[in-house]
């Protein structure tokens, strides 16, 4: 997060007419990724037997004025008579007067490399705005009719891939997002390429205990690797905690639960190891995830645990 706030420095001294070039992390940070997978995986899309929506809401560093907030909401589902699954998803992220809204269809096709795994490629194509809204925040010449205004960069078209290969209680997954290079404001603000390699396994420890280890490990030229490791653990199918670490940046408690057999909610708070932690109340996300069936019956995402 410390390199997205880089990159709002980095757009606002363009418009002073400052001629510096900074990269780093552009994609929002998620700590409940488990459960958000379609965000930076388009080959996940239909993994699930029934419709799926889930929305999700981030607050990064609480108590500092200005600091990111990630709003989503993404859907997908498989088409049943073909090996096809389908999603859409919208993301707001916002730092300080700084807005990037993403829409995004994603499509997946699977195959059966053996009779008891699935590979799934996939794609996200879609678009994205910056906008940074000038009259927000203090002003040193409230005056100036220029912090009246907001700019607000074109749309420019986004693509992603992925692929996503799974069995009954293993994942393994590879993507790639900004594959475009999207240019904003003329160019003065360019997306590059993430890269993400993610995977988990699924213990079973006895008849109502399951234990996940799972790794997401994300790159991007310009920016040190991110590595989250995390341990969960599910109880009676309905019930879940673990323990997220990022990297030497923060750890993170994360809690989810079956309100029903439809209903889910999670929720998580991530503890800055960092000097940050001085001054901010630490980061919360809550994650909010429907299943549209009639079934009562667990389904098999909830077996997979993933």
């Amino acid at each position: 997060m410390v390199q997205r706030a880089l990159n709002f420095i980095f757009t606002i001294s363009i418009l002073f007419f400052l001629n510096i070039n900074i990269f780093g992390q552009q994609t929002p940070h998620h700590t409940q990724y488990l459960y958000n997978t379609q965000l930076f995986n388009p080959a996940y899309v239909g993994s699930k037997d029934y419709l799926s929506l889930t929305i999700s809401s981030r607050l990064q560093w609480t108590e500092i004025e200005g600091a990111p907030a990630t709003h989503t909401i993404a859907s997908h589902k498989n088409l049943k008579k073909w090996p096809v699954g389908v999603g859409a998803s919208f993301t707001l992220d916002r730092l300080g007067p700084v807005d990037q809204k993403n829409y995004s269809l994603d499509a997946s096709y699977t195959i059966r490399p053996t009779e008891n795994t699935k590979l799934a490629f996939g794609l996200k194509i879609g678009g994205e705005t910056l906008t940074i809204a000038l009259n927000k925040g203090t002003a040193d010449e409230p005056g100036d009719p220029l912090l009246a205004k907001s700019i607000e960069s074109k749309f420019s078209p986004t693509l992603a891939a992925g692929a996503y290969w799974y069995g009954k209680n293993w994942y393994l997954g590879l993507s790639t997002l900004n594959l475009l290079h999207a240019n904003h404001f003329d160019g003065a603000v360019t997306d590059r390429p993430h890269y993400f390699i993610m995977g988990g396994y699924v213990v079973e420890i006895n008849r109502e205990l399951k234990f996940k280890p799972a790794i997401l490990t994300k790159v991007v030229s310009g920016a040190p690797v991110s590595i989250n490791a995390s341990a969960n653990f599910l109880f009676n199918e309905s019930f879940s905690f673990g323990l997220t670490y990022n990297n030497g940046q923060s750890l993170s408690a994360v809690i989810s639960a079956d309100l029903s057999s439809i209903f889910t909610v999670g929720y998580s708070f991530d503890y800055s190891l960092k000097s940050l932690n001085q001054f901010s109340g630490g980061s919360h996300e809550v994650i909010l995830s429907y299943r549209f069936t009639k079934s009562s019956k667990k389904h098999s995402c909830h077996t997979r645990f993933f």
